[in-house]
């Protein structure tokens, strides 16, 4: 598949949602051709230097809205990590590259043994307190899967203030209960 490139400092993983401003003309025609095919666009998570990482995220369009002088906000959600291969840039600037899927934090497996319950329940109740204000949760918020440790995980790596890099590195790393451990201790101090 060969999809369009958002690159941005923006941080989403499977299951995320957050809400764009699309201003230059190049990202505009990226929606218009993310929208027929509903195979979406990647957003790309920029590193320090401007460059991306090579694991990206597959999102796709799920509400818009026109703002002043023809620009627009687009809400997406986040559908699937993806690995990025063949890059290619059009005559405006829009990258495209062609993705496969990568294995999502959902998917792997994680014994309960390996989870501290205490710390899952403290991080699931606060991320629930932090969504419920949230413009693009807070309308389903009960409907939202708080017991699922992968979900809530990949929730705090988002809104946590921590650098791309490390997002990034905590996003991938082989054990999800390290990972959780960290959000956790965050979350506690």
């Amino acid at each position: 598949m060969h999809l369009a490139l958002f690159p941005l400092p923006e941080f989403l993983l499977p299951g995320g949602k957050t809400r764009l401003r699309i201003i230059e003309p190049r990202y505009l025609r990226l929606v218009s051709e993310a929208t027929p095919n509903n195979l979406g666009f990647v957003l790309c998570l920029q590193t320090k230097t401007n460059a991306f990482f090579e694991i990206a995220t597959r999102v796709s369009i799920y509400d818009f809205n026109r703002i002043q002088n023809n620009f627009l906000t687009i809400d997406i959600e986040a559908q699937e990590r993806v690995l990025l291969s063949q890059f290619t840039t059009d005559k405006d600037g829009l990258l495209h590259a062609d993705v496969r899927p990568y294995i999502n934090r959902s998917e792997q497996q994680l014994q309960l043994q390996d989870i501290n319950s205490a710390q899952f329940n403290l991080a699931s109740q606060m991320l629930k307190i932090v969504l419920i204000n949230h413009p693009l949760y807070q309308g389903n918020i009960e409907q939202l899967p708080f017991e699922n440790w992968a979900w809530v995980c990949q929730r705090w790596l988002e809104l946590l203030p921590i650098d791309s890099d490390q997002k990034y590195r905590l996003a991938n790393h082989h054990s999800i209960a390290d990972t959780l451990n960290f959000v956790c201790q965050i979350i506690a101090s």
